[in-house]
């Protein structure tokens, strides 16, 4: 993974790094002692061997040839981790033709259109082609709850809970405990461990895992940016903080959106997650008494080149509320097999028979970064050597140090989501639970 950030970024970076030099340092510190003890130590979930190693070895118990489907009951960040990492690789891993099994099904919301397409697939499997991966943090998410209970009441589902599903919780929850009373299998997200921040605890790799692909390499490619990439020594080589520099740069000079504009249509959910990342851990309210100041950027995701198509217009049109960043791939699986030139069909303009295909989306990428350049954005760039396993691990891992590193930045922190709280208090008084 690269990145690239806006020209003329160094001084940013110096000015930033005297105000978090301390929490910088803190965070070097942290993958020298092992646990989980503040929110900042999720950092070393992919560290924890142990963890892994339970993983596989369940994965031995529970997967086979003929497991079908991994069906995550989740919400937020017990499944928009999972989904992104999926919805990457699932595409260049041959499942797009149905050809290998097991897929990812994820029920993260209350729709009964949704839970009757999962239950009607539930009820067309023996128990060993399938395996239920319920997902909560603090163990008592409404939408989750009420999901997972609603495919209980169904007999084949039931009949097959004690084998075929898997409870991923706070080791302090209620579902954890009751979960462990019942003997069904249980993993532990670390109590200081955020939802979103978790994709490489079980709540990730678990799912994952058991869907055949490389956790090992995920958590890797993770462990392979702490140091290298960004936390290393030298200011201006720590990624993290060269990013966050910039983003909050940009946010005083009065940003207030942050697109992610992906040029592989695999990456948005990748985009999704990053975005739950930024605006729970920075959309705060910093309170003095009875003034409240806001605080925080909108975090979008554009996907091109679709989106250039439709909000394109818009984006270049209002270049003072924005800073970009543009996430592409430098080589794909069809590099070593590229298409030869042909003659047009339709097109008057025959030249365009000499363009190789492959080379049409870079071109336009390059072409949009130099728009929104000469249009007066700040653009950065990140660019994946290609989209696996360890590349992912890196950006997320790159991400969420960045994150912690802007909160610090910004004033607030980057771990808790007081105001969340408001409409889930809300439900419960109008069901009356």
């Amino acid at each position: 993974m690269k990145f690239i950030p806006p020209a003329n970024s160094t001084q940013t970076t110096l000015l930033a790094y005297s105000s978090v030099r301390d929490y910088v340092d803190v965070l070097k510190s942290i993958s020298l002692h092992a646990g989980y003890d503040t929110p900042e130590t999720c950092l070393n979930l992919v560290t924890d061997g142990a963890l892994v190693g339970e993983i596989l070895r369940a994965k031995d118990e529970l997967v086979s040839s003929r497991l079908k489907y991994v069906i995550v009951i989740g919400i937020g960040g017990s499944a928009l981790g999972t989904k992104a990492v999926y919805d990457a690789l699932r595409p260049s891993s041959g499942f797009a033709t149905g050809s290998v099994t097991p897929e990812i099904l994820f029920l993260t919301t209350s729709h009964p259109g949704k839970l009757e397409e999962v239950r009607r697939i539930l009820e067309s499997l023996q128990p060993d082609e399938f395996i239920l991966c319920l997902i909560s943090k603090s163990g008592t998410t409404l939408e989750t709850i009420s999901n997972f209970e609603a495919l209980a009441r169904y007999p084949s589902v039931r009949s097959a809970l004690a084998a075929r599903l898997v409870v991923i919780s706070d080791d302090n929850s209620q579902l954890f405990r009751e979960s462990r009373a019942k003997k069904y299998r249980t993993f532990a997200i670390p109590r200081p461990v955020g939802g979103r921040y978790s994709v490489f605890s079980a709540v990730g790799l678990v799912p994952l895992a058991f869907a055949g692909f490389n956790i090992e390499a995920l958590t890797a490619g993770a462990r392979g940016v702490f140091h290298s990439f960004c936390l290393t020594e030298g200011v201006e080589n720590n990624m993290s903080l060269v990013s966050a520099a910039v983003a909050h740069d940009q946010y005083k000079k009065g940003a207030r959106v942050f697109d992610l504009f992906v040029f592989s249509p695999e990456l948005e959910s990748l985009g999704k997650w990053n975005r739950q990342l930024i605006a729970e851990s920075l959309g705060k309210q910093i309170v003095k008494g009875e003034t409240r100041s806001p605080i925080g950027m909108t975090p979008t995701v554009s996907v091109a080149t679709d989106d250039l198509h439709s909000v394109a217009q818009l984006y270049l049109a209002n270049p003072c509320d924005r800073y970009e960043t543009f996430l592409s791939v430098a080589h794909s699986v069809r590099d070593a097999n590229r298409s030869e030139s042909a003659e047009t069909v339709f097109l008057a303009d025959k030249s365009l028979g000499r363009t190789a295909f492959e080379d049409i989306t870079p071109a336009i990428k390059s072409a949009v970064i130099s728009a929104f350049v000469q249009n007066g954005n700040a653009v950065s760039e990140i660019i994946f050597e290609r989209i696996d396993e360890v590349e992912l691990g890196a950006f997320m891992q790159f991400r969420m140090i960045e994150t912690m590193i802007l909160g610090k930045l910004l004033g607030v922190n980057a771990f808790d989501q007081p105001n969340i709280e408001t409409y889930k208090k809300e439900t419960r008084k109008i069901l009356g639970l």
